[in-house]
């Protein structure tokens, strides 16, 4: 995705629903700064004042791990006063040069608000937020497909497992197959499938949900899926060179994962699905947030119990590429189906204290 550039803390407070995917409510939102771009974003609850000082001090920890020298601080509340305390704690960080923050916004029925009445514009009784529309920074978002839903509970339903009516066939179907993995040509066929737009996911057939799913069970297919799909500067240590090949051919409409594999995405050995399939000219390519949005598709459609393995590659896909509530929402699924799939756990951390997976 291009990079989003915003020009006042005024255009954050609009942005930052399209950034986080939903709009948020009794909030404080951190976006961390490098130059004019925006980088590490979060969010968190406002807390009783007992709280708040813990939990800012987590978040600009956060910041501060990213390298990042500033923040922009945008708090959503629906009582006045609400966010005081966290602002207050915040405000002392910035005194003591921890780190660099603009002068925050207060969002409140549709109005922003200057507490430090330092915002260009301010007035006493607050002013009318100005339409996306009008916001530069928002229309690249929207060309990217952004929109954000009503609440973080929206974006927790875009990856609630088992709610498609076709869920009960593809358990009935797990459920007839034999325990562990199955070939590797299977799971690059269902792979290509999802990893591509040729058809919605929801004319997918249940089979080819089936072999995804399966295919999980093995930890080496799915780490070198994983490495194709979030791809870091360095190559990963202990992943075959061949499951990389074979899924950088699953990959290859994901325009972002071109070369991860030292692989253009050409025929694999072994693979007798992908033979004679289209090149990438003739297939239509997926962006990431595209490709994210395919995977939460084919996520409702897996049972819950069964969805930790899916759910923890959507989550990581999130937070390699920046969308952090979405990644949260999915982990928070996958330990709910799972509470030991230990890839779940450890990403998990990695989202709760701000550790951010290299980007390519």
């Amino acid at each position: 995705m291009e990079t989003v550039r915003a020009r006042t803390p005024v255009d954050i407070a609009v942005m930052a629903p399209y950034l986080l995917g939903f709009h948020p409510e009794d909030s404080l939102v951190l976006l961390a700064l490098d130059g004019r771009r925006v980088g590490l974003i979060q969010r968190c609850d406002i807390v009783p004042d007992e709280h708040a000082e813990r939990a800012v001090r987590q978040m600009v920890g956060q910041v501060v791990q990213t390298r990042a020298r500033a923040v922009v601080a945008v708090a959503y509340e629906t009582r006045s006063g609400a966010s005081a305390r966290m602002r207050a704690v915040l405000a002392d960080l910035v005194d003591r040069g921890v780190i660099g923050c603009s002068p925050v916004v207060v969002v409140r029925d549709g109005r922003w608000h200057s507490p430090d009445r330092d915002v260009e514009g301010w007035e006493e009784d607050g002013v009318v937020l100005p339409e996306a529309s009008r916001v530069p920074g928002v229309a690249a978002l929207v060309a990217h497909g952004r929109a954000p839903l009503r609440t973080r509970s929206d974006l927790a339903e875009q990856v609630a497992a088992g709610t498609h009516p076709c869920s009960t066939r593809v358990e009935t179907l797990l459920a007839h197959r034999p325990k562990g993995p199955r070939g590797r040509a299977r799971a690059i066929s269902a792979w290509t499938a999802v990893l591509s737009a040729r058809e919605p996911v929801d004319d997918l057939d249940d089979e080819v949900v089936v072999d995804l799913v399966v295919s999980l069970r093995d930890r080496a297919w799915r780490d070198a899926l994983l490495a194709v799909l979030t791809p870091g500067p360095d190559a990963v240590p202990g992943i075959d060179p061949d499951d990389l090949r074979a899924a950088a051919a699953a990959a290859r409409c994901c325009t972002w994962a071109h070369g991860a594999a030292g692989s253009g995405g050409g025929e694999v050995d072994g693979a007798p699905a992908l033979d004679g399939a289209p090149a990438l000219a003739d297939e239509a390519a997926l962006d990431v947030e595209a490709l994210l949005d395919r995977l939460c598709g084919v996520a409702r459609r897996v049972p819950e119990p069964r969805s930790a393995a899916l759910l923890t590659v959507v989550g990581q896909v999130a937070w390699w590429s920046g969308s952090g509530a979405l990644a949260g929402v999915a982990l928070e699924a996958a330990l709910r189906a799972d509470p030991r799939y230990r890839l779940a756990v450890l990403l998990d951390q990695l989202v709760t204290h701000g550790i951010r997976l290299p980007a390519a």
